[in-house]
């Protein structure tokens, strides 16, 4: 290690044990994906009809691919920051940066879009459990709620690493009652039982006729491929405990095995989710509802579709777990972006100020405090959920596809690092095939966004342009501060604890 003056200790304190570590993954992933999404897709790519779950295992694979590279790049270098700190030092310092700008962006969209959905689960919440007015109220006042609801997301993340890990546990627990919940009733329930609770077939035929009918091709592989590239949206957040790599105990041990245990979990959990919500309820009914209620400007969810087989107490119940559900992924992603932006920090991309840790709490607070602010701003600026899952998307992509590029040479740029990586041989020879694989796929997923959604992608790349700028800017006064050997050195040589 480099005994520069400035590469002193990080200060950020390793007390994220294995289960925090798997919580950390989960409630950043199972969230809005599978509560609004799984409804609300079908207004999003009209005519997936009933191959809703298909498309989520589609959508599945760029994300466990990147996932399995993400776990075992940060088993090699275990350090705050995630994919910015182990592709800077594996790969490239500007693709490093330029790909973590396009996190940043992603996530920051995804605080919005999670924000907004959640209120939304409130309100179906409230009207469950007979307060209807209440569930006006939050509808009425979406954006001053979703306000409140990223500050207790940032206060959760500034008390300390363990006040954080005890409140996602708690939050990982609940999501498993809902689980339990809906797949039960889900598959010991037909259609034919749902048409019955809801009013038979004519109440169905009235409701298609009020939402302008149903779509014409049903089931095509471009309506599946369209759905399955929005529900890469439902998997943001896996690479989130790779960004608190710094935090957790024995990371060699930890990080890898703790990515693929979790990335099994949520696998499992969406499939099954997803496949008993679409065997009992009917997707014309879902598609009316959800076309409906878009039109309304708000979402229909899965708490709704399944309350008519439900009795309304255990209705409000798996409301009130939908919730915390899309809750549970803002704690997590504010910690591993704030990881990011400290990172940057650290490497002199962002102000100094940010890479400070609190004396008491041991958390970048300044960090979690800016990203607090511009998470706010753009929630106002913004408005809608579906709007900002599509920008979300495309900038995980993007990150995805760097992601996999460094699994497929890492082996080349870094073989000293590779050598010394705490994986076995024939774990690294598939973390080099997965990367070539995983970035062809994150390349397929972004050119059908590109062509189905133009306005996103656009948007996109708007907000990619400060990215290359900020970092030469950076990269120059490192230079002239240090020398270009030594500014190049600091930005490839492993962050100290």
């Amino acid at each position: 290690m480099t005994k520069d003056a400035e590469m002193e200790r990080v200060g950020l304190r390793r007390e994220l044990t294995m289960l925090g570590f798997i919580s950390t993954i989960c409630c950043t992933v199972i969230g809005g994906g599978i509560n609004v999404l799984t409804c609300m897709i079908q207004v999003k790519a009209p005519g997936v009809g009933p191959y809703v779950p298909l498309a989520f295992l589609i959508g599945a694979v760029p994300s466990l691919v990147a996932g399995i590279v993400a776990g075992a790049l940060s088993a090699a270098v275990p350090r705050a920051g995630g994919h910015y700190t182990y592709v800077s030092r594996l790969f490239d310092p500007f693709l490093a940066f330029f790909s973590s700008w396009s996190r940043f962006v992603g996530e920051i969209g995804a605080f919005v879009a999670i924000a907004i959905g959640d209120v939304a689960l409130l309100a179906a919440m409230c009207k469950f459990w007979g307060a209807p007015a209440a569930g006006k109220w939050l509808n009425a006042h979406t954006l001053e709620v979703a306000t409140l609801i990223i500050i207790f997301t940032w206060l959760v993340n500034v008390l300390g690493i363990r006040i954080y890990e005890a409140v996602v546990d708690v939050m990982f627990f609940i999501l498993l009652t809902g689980f339990f919940i809906v797949v039960g009733y889900g598959f010991t329930h037909s259609p034919a039982e749902y048409l019955k609770a809801i009013g038979g077939t004519a109440a169905l035929k009235s409701l298609i006729s009020q939402a302008g009918g149903l779509p014409k091709d049903v089931g095509t592989l471009s309506a599946i491929f369209s759905a399955a590239a929005t529900l890469v949206f439902a998997y943001v957040g896996f690479e989130t405990g790779t960004q608190a790599a710094g935090e957790v105990k024995n990371p060699e041990k930890t990080v890898f095995r703790g990515m693929l245990i979790a990335l099994g979990i949520i696998t499992a959990y969406y499939l099954l989710y997803s496949a008993a919500v679409y065997h009992a309820v009917p997707w014309e009914y879902i598609y009316a509802k959800a076309a409906l209620a878009d039109k309304a400007g708000s979402n229909f969810t899965v708490p709704e579709a399944m309350a008519p087989i439900m009795p309304s107490a255990l209705a409000g119940y798996v409301a009130f777990v939908a919730a915390i559900a899309l809750l549970s992924d803002l704690p997590p992603m504010f910690l591993s972006t704030s990881r990011m932006t400290f990172a940057w920090a650290y490497d002199g991309m962002f102000p100094k100020a940010l890479a400070k840790v609190h004396k008491r709490f041991g958390t970048p607070h300044w960090a979690l405090t800016v990203l607090m602010v511009v998470s706010v701003i753009l929630t106002w600026a913004v408005g809608e959920f579906l709007a900002a899952v599509d920008i979300t998307t495309v900038a995980l992509l993007f990150t995805y596809l760097f992601i996999c590029m460094t699994g497929l040479v890492w082996k080349f740029v870094r073989p000293d690092i590779y050598e010394k990586a705490p994986l076995g041989d024939k774990t690294k020879k598939a973390v080099n095939w997965l990367g070539a694989a995983g970035a062809v796929l994150s390349l397929l997923f972004l050119g059908e966004i590109a062509i189905s959604d133009p306005t996103s992608f656009g948007w996109w790349v708007a907000l990619m342009g400060p990215g290359p700028f900020i970092f030469y800017y950076a990269y120059n006064r490192t230079v002239k501060k240090l020398g270009p050997e030594k500014a190049r050195e600091r930005l490839m040589t492993i962050p100290p604890e």
